[in-house]
């Protein structure tokens, strides 16, 4: 969203059965005035969603019970143990006790968080969560967003430009 009022628009089109909340940066603030109205609009998307997966850093503003992901130990779905090389990133997912092995195609730890949410989507849906890390491995960035580029035999790029990392928006 990008305006107040789009929220309720778009929740006036279809109410989510399952909503995913991601991280509420300040990046949309030219039209809502300020950092709490945006994240009060970005939060009516799990005040009408029958079930919900949201970024731990929300916590204190969401008062319906949901699942909570980030990389802190409170998390309902956190990562730890991150791993970056030319091939890509891989992290150990904590999901109520049990472990889970994740590598996909792409840098930085972002990506890592970025997938927690499919794990949260396989509980609510009954889904083994270990299915995740098998289809993860075909994962693809879009294009210009943490995409390995051959420059020469002896140049690699690992570009993480435009806007593929929340650093870039600030």
């Amino acid at each position: 969203i990008d305006h107040p009022g789009e929220m309720d628009f778009l929740l006036s089109i279809v109410k989510p059965d399952i909503a995913i909340l991601s991280v509420v940066a300040p990046n949309h603030l030219e039209q809502f005035g300020s950092f709490e109205l945006y994240r009060k609009e970005k939060l009516l998307l799990i005040e009408n969603a029958k079930q919900a997966i949201v970024h731990e850093s929300l916590r204190p503003y969401v008062w319906k019970e949901v699942l909570f992901y980030g990389t802190g130990w409170m998390s309902d779905i956190d990562a730890s143990h991150f791993r970056c090389d030319i091939g890509g990133v891989s992290a150990q997912i904590h999901i109520r006790e049990k472990l889970y092995q994740l590598s996909i195609p792409a840098f930085w730890e972002f990506q890592i968080e970025n997938m927690l949410p499919v794990y949260g989507v396989s509980l609510l849906l009954s889904l083994d969560p270990e299915n995740i890390s098998q289809w993860s491995t075909l994962f693809v960035p879009e294009e210009w967003r943490s995409a390995i580029i051959q420059a020469d035999p002896l140049t690699t790029i690992l570009d993480g430009s435009y806007n593929g990392w929340y650093e870039s928006i600030l």
